[in-house]
């Protein structure tokens, strides 16, 4: 696992990101194609006006059965332009949300897209600092999110010690991640030339027992690595993390 790239390769997988989604928030203004118009209509009756396979991460998190109730402070580490915490908290209170993303302030541009919106009815707040600087207390929230982040940061073992030290002691980390092997590189290598996917996911995965080495500190409330054929894409992720675990409190004097 290659643990940190230069600011510079940081820079163009922010680049490679913003085109992305840009493109897809382009595509969502272009309704004349009635194949889209469908798809469109029935995204909105849902939840707004797209997805980024939230509710797919969400069925493997079984779909968030764990999460109380009742919250104090929410955080999602690379929340993007639609969020997995809108699905996270449907039917629950939360006092503060944090959507964390280098890129939130562009997001919130991108006219009916669940970040958006959120933001502007003031449900969320936003937060645009990379998560290697996140500005937030140790030990502040009650549930911190990072589904399918790690691809994008420039210093992944920072990054897996910010999620865990913002998290309360009694507290959740939400963590998912995709898997990926040289044999899922060279059998997709002409897609990934042609689309510059490696700049836009400069880190890769392939042993997800180093990811749950960070974890030491928390009791495992859900654990499981899917196979191949479970992941969202199998060609390109030989397997996914899954994982939620809560924040051990430890005693006064131990």
């Amino acid at each position: 696992m290659d643990k940190e790239i230069s600011h510079k390769q940081w820079k163009l997988a922010q680049e490679w990101e913003k085109a992305f989604w840009d493109g897809r928030e382009s595509g969502a203004r272009r309704i004349g194609n009635l194949a889209f118009l469908k798809s469109w209509v029935k995204s909105i009756i849902r939840d707004g006006p797209g997805d980024d396979r939230n509710w797919w991460w969400a069925k493997q998190f079984d779909d968030y059965g764990f999460v109380p109730q009742t919250l104090s402070n929410v955080l999602e580490f690379g929340c993007g332009p639609f969020t997995n915490l809108r699905i996270i908290l449907r039917g629950r209170n939360a006092k503060h949300v944090f959507a964390s993303d280098p890129l939130a302030r562009h997001y919130v541009g991108y006219r009916g897209f669940q970040l958006s919106n959120k933001w502007k009815t003031r449900e969320y707040l936003i937060d645009d600092h990379p998560m290697e600087e996140a500005p937030f207390a140790d030990n502040y929230f009650d549930l911190a999110a990072c589904i399918n982040v790690l691809d994008h940061v420039r210093d992944v073992d920072l990054c897996m010690r910010q999620l865990i030290r913002v998290v309360a002691p009694g507290g959740m980390a939400v963590f998912g991640q995709d898997l990926t092997n040289e044999e899922d590189v060279k059998a997709t290598a002409a897609e990934r030339e042609a689309a510059k996917a490696d700049v836009g996911h400069p880190h890769k995965f392939d042993n997800p027992e180093e990811l749950l080495a960070y974890f030491s500190d928390f009791d495992a409330l859900l654990q499981k690595v899917l196979s191949r054929g479970e992941a969202l894409d199998p060609k390109w992720h030989f397997g996914t993390l899954i994982y939620v675990g809560k924040k051990r409190v430890v005693q006064a004097g131990s």
